[in-house]
């Protein structure tokens, strides 16, 4: 899931951050600030933790009504300390899905936003992803071939996420970048060097190959081999054999 978190408090903004993020999720991070807005109109985020202000300095429910008017479907949150009534109900009615105090913890806050993702979510997704004999369990975030569990870090368990949502077809190295990581500067070849994990766990020890590299196209997640035409990048395939010898 791709998140926004758009908060003044720094802190409160990081501990948000590193508990998705331990939970596979692709997060950024801004203040309540112009290029926060911008980002949040900008991009179609599944989730947004929004501050909830209401002065004469800032309304970030006004950006909830905004977001909403241009189709908006992801799910929205709102946090604040001491809001009254009047406030929380504005929000609600301009399009926020749920009002979080705060503090809270973030087990708590996780949880809460799961199950309203689960129940209410827009667009709704599947709580399962199959390919062939492999599972992806999205609710306990687990991952199993043929019925045997397979461990997967939160990294992984993204990447895999994003093949699986387009199994069959090949996935850019650019797209699988900004899914896993987000905004985060990292090295062209880190989508490589995880791909090579991955495949290492859900392929040893079982007959099939499942992840495929297309030449000049990026990666597919499929029970079935790439057509010719898809031009299957067999150096790879070959390297991949060869570490089963």
């Amino acid at each position: 899931m791709r998140c926004l978190i758009l908060l003044r408090d720094p802190a409160l903004a990081r501990y948000l951050r590193n508990g998705f993020r331990e939970m596979g999720h692709v997060v950024t991070v801004h203040g309540f600030d112009l290029d926060g807005i911008r980002t949040a109109l900008d991009e179609p985020w599944e989730l947004l933790l929004i501050e909830l202000l209401s002065d004469t300095t800032a309304d970030s429910i006004q950006l909830v009504a905004m977001l909403r008017r241009t189709g908006h479907e992801g799910l929205v949150a709102m946090l604040g300390s001491g809001a009254d009534t009047a406030t929380v109900v504005r929000a609600l009615h301009e399009g926020a899905d749920e009002y979080l105090p705060i503090p809270i913890a973030f087990s708590e806050l996780y949880a809460r936003i799961e199950s309203r993702a689960r129940r209410f979510g827009r667009p709704s997704k599947p709580d399962l992803l199959q390919v062939g004999d492999l599972q992806i369990d999205l609710i306990r975030r687990q991952v199993s071939r043929a019925g045997i569990r397979i461990p997967m870090q939160p990294r992984m368990l993204r990447l895999l996420q994003t093949l699986a949502e387009q199994a069959r077809q090949p996935v850019a190295r650019e797209v699988l970048l900004k899914a896993v990581w987000g905004d985060q500067s990292v090295k062209y070849n880190a989508v490589d060097l995880l791909v090579s994990r991955i495949r290492a766990r859900i392929e040893t020890g079982f007959p099939d190959p499942l992840l495929h590299t297309v030449r000049g196209r990026g990666y597919m997640l499929s029970e079935c081999l790439p057509a010719v035409e898809q031009e299957v990048d067999e150096e790879s395939d070959g390297l991949r054999d060869g570490s089963r010898a």
